[in-house]
């Protein structure tokens, strides 16, 4: 089974019964999430708008007097109005809509704006995303907490909020006293280890284990919590993944962490220096020189053995579960930058539109247990719309 749908059966289930064009018709609808900067009142505007261009499509495809515009836009409006957008830290979402169920996708980045109305749901966003734009990862490890980010080849995306973990402050929080451990000060306290203006450091005697030797062994329980955290995402995405932070942290975090992604190479930088601009100006030249070594298309092309080239071979070698993977143009994808427009201008989908076919060729792919890539831009596809390699 596809690692696409392998987490999803219910997403395999659409998938199956959209090939079949059994369940449908779908209404399919791709909404961004804006920048809203706290403008909340933006959002507002966008959401009517959404719903209002869905009346008119369907209203302009089946007529005024069908009941199914109506319906269809009351229950996107329900949907939509759902949305917390101030909050999830996402792309934007895909609506699929059948006679009987609703699916609600919420995707990584942000996806064109497209309306389909068909007996195939549209599919394609929910299945590349994650894949396209998604060069790397560099995970920013501090002693006190740590930050995931996700490199694009132009800007680093905060993906911290994917992670769940107790920092290090919470795990001093909870631990249990230390009754094995007597402490004395010949003079005031300090405030910590590291502050204050006055008295001394505190010294401590230990019956059992000592102090530092307890405070070593909590700081790597955290990097494990991290490492837990951090693994169910990047595992499998063939996606490399950089360390930040200064060489010890740097160092212990690795020997927790077991992902075949571990890029040996890490960024020296600590503090306050981990910022997003200061690791992907760190970042950039080590995914660059990544991409640059020979790469799986390297021996693919027209003409090569076990490869389908062009979309019409694509499709035959997909209908017939020939594909072992599949690689997309970049554009080709479903998804975009965000255009940041309140007044939102759906993509209407015809019959035989690019997207729609594209569409049919990776449902089928990953139906069959194959792969869908998008190349990095240096391997961009120029002279075909889709490449496959091929199990026979």
């Amino acid at each position: 089974m596809s690692a696409h749908i392998a987490n999803n059966p219910h997403l395999q289930t659409l998938i199956d019964d959209g090939l079949e064009s059994v369940g449908g018709p779908y209404l399919s609808l791709t909404i961004q999430r804006p920048k809203l900067a706290g403008n909340i009142q933006k959002w507002d505007i966008l959401a009517k708008n959404a719903v209002q261009r869905t009346r008119e499509y369907l209203e302009g495809l089946l007529g005024e007097e069908s009941e199914t515009p109506k319906a269809m836009a009351d229950r996107v409006e329900a949907i939509v109005g759902a949305f917390d957008p101030l909050q999830d830290q996402c792309g934007g979402w895909l609506i699929v809509a059948g006679p009987d169920t609703t699916d609600v996708f919420e995707l990584q980045d942000s996806p064109q704006s497209r309306i389909v109305w068909a007996d195939q749901p549209y599919l394609l966003p929910v299945i590349t995303d994650g894949i396209q734009r998604t060069r790397g990862w560099v995970l920013a490890i501090g002693q006190q907490t740590a930050d995931l980010y996700r490199y694009d080849g132009v800007e680093m995306h905060d993906e911290s909020h994917r992670l769940d973990f107790r920092t290090y402050d919470e795990m001093r929080e909870t631990r249990e006293p230390e009754g094995n451990v007597n402490l004395h000060t010949s003079s005031a306290l300090r405030p910590n280890m590291n502050a204050g203006t006055g008295g001394s450091f505190a010294s401590f005697h230990a019956a059992g284990e000592a102090v530092d030797d307890y405070n070593e062994k909590q700081l790597k329980d955290y990097f494990n919590g991290v490492a837990k955290a951090v693994e169910p995402l990047i595992a499998g995405s063939g996606n490399p993944l950089i360390i930040a932070g200064d060489p010890k942290n740097a160092g212990w975090f690795k020997d927790e962490i077991e992902l075949h992604e571990l890029h040996d190479e890490h960024i020296e930088l600590g503090g306050e220096a981990l910022t997003a601009e200061r690791l992907m100006e760190a970042a950039a030249p080590i995914f660059q020189a990544i991409a640059s070594e020979n790469h799986e298309l390297d021996d693919m092309g027209e003409g090569a053995p076990l490869t389908a080239a062009g979309l019409s071979d694509v499709a035959e070698a997909a209908k017939a579960g020939k594909i072992e993977t599949l690689y997309l143009a970049s554009e080709l994808d479903g998804f975009a930058a965000s255009n940041d427009d309140e007044r939102v201008k759906f993509q209407e989908l015809e019959e035989n539109a690019l997207p729609r076919r594209i569409n049919q060729v990776v449902m089928r792919t990953v139906q069959m247990g194959g792969e869908v890539k998008v190349p990095p831009l240096q391997h961009k596809l120029t002279e075909s719309e889709a490449l496959a390699r091929l199990r026979y």
